[in-house]
């Protein structure tokens, strides 16, 4: 199973998304943590729209999603 097919699987088992929290690696190899909390459906599409299958973003593979929790 992909990471993206993962990804979704964790959102759709939740009833109620409070929050999308996510890990990215960044090219320097550095861990930022992004917690969003509104518009939430939109950043859920955003995070499709712009990672691919290992969740490796697009337009720049060395920036990627390593871990998120749907809350």
């Amino acid at each position: 199973m992909s990471l993206k097919t993962k990804f979704t699987q964790d959102y759709s088992q939740k009833a109620i998304v409070k929050a999308i929290v996510v890990a990215i690696q960044l090219p320097s190899g550095s861990v930022e943590i992004i917690t969003n909390y509104e518009d939430l459906e939109n950043k859920y599409l955003y995070y499709l729209e712009t990672y691919n299958e290992d969740m490796k973003k697009y337009e720049n593979s060395d920036v990627r999603v390593i871990d998120w929790m749907i809350l």
